[in-house]
């Protein structure tokens, strides 16, 4: 008796784990996943991140967002992974944060992820001991520009790229800082960020690598309750019939 109850037991165990899990898979696959959201309730500014067009003193260089060149890393220009959606935060506490997938103009196997958050928070001017990063056919001064006078910058590459982890941490040699304003990325007048580094951390060392950050901005407005919904994933509707 007790070997037919664990015959007819034991596929109806199985069946019911195989429902659960499969369950389980299905609704983490369709379910979006936003690490980074501009629309926390602490958030004080949202920015939509894109490449700025062109350098505004020569026409020719265009078309990309971030650079490097260095020991150990994948030298080159990188443009914004396509089909993603990067944001740079502002938080009410005078933090920031950044997250961007980038890919390599001439070969898009080698990826980075680049991550970044920063604080002490200046207006104007940065810190004593720090200075802003102008070009004059963008940037004549930094009358109203946003610092983070202290800021970490990891990049940790992905897919051809693997295996490559570097932070970037103030102060830099060269003395900039994380900087948002009006010309800020120093390629174009309109609204933008940039960071420019010359030695980063690497495995307890440091290694000598060189690069830049220039990003245009599109402030993000976050829909309000009860008048719009930003993100719909997966939504359903439920039909109710009737005789």
């Amino acid at each position: 008796m007790q070997l037919i109850r664990q015959i007819i037991f034991l596929p109806l165990i199985l069946v019911l784990h195989s429902y659960f899990f499969v369950g389980i898979s299905k609704e983490n696959k369709n379910k979006r996943i936003q690490v980074l959201d501009p629309c926390a309730a602490n958030v004080l500014r949202s920015y939509q991140v894109d490449s700025p067009p062109f350098l505004c003193s020569d026409t020719n260089i265009n078309g990309f967002m971030f650079s490097v060149e260095g020991q150990e890393v994948s030298t080159g220009y990188y443009i914004i992974k396509p089909n993603t959606n990067p944001f740079l935060v502002e938080y009410d506490d005078g933090t920031f944060r950044l997250e961007i997938s980038v890919i390599m103009k001439s070969d898009i196997s080698k990826e980075y992820l680049i991550q970044m958050e920063g604080s002490s928070k200046s207006l104007n001017n940065p810190t004593a001991g720090f200075t802003p990063a102008l070009n004059y056919c963008a940037s004549v001064n930094s009358d109203g520009w946003i610092f983070y006078n202290q800021f970490i910058l990891k990049l940790e590459g992905k897919n051809a790229n693997s295996g490559q982890y570097f932070e970037f941490s103030s102060p830099q040699a060269n003395k900039h800082t994380f900087q948002i304003g009006q010309g800020a990325n120093t390629w174009q007048s309109t609204l933008g960020s940039g960071l420019w580094f010359d030695n980063a951390n690497t495995n307890g060392g440091v290694a000598t690598i060189k690069g830049d950050l220039q990003i245009s901005l599109t402030p993000y407005e976050c829909c309000k309750p009860n008048i719009c919904v930003p993100f719909v994933v997966n939504k359903t509707k439920t039909i109710k019939t009737g005789n």
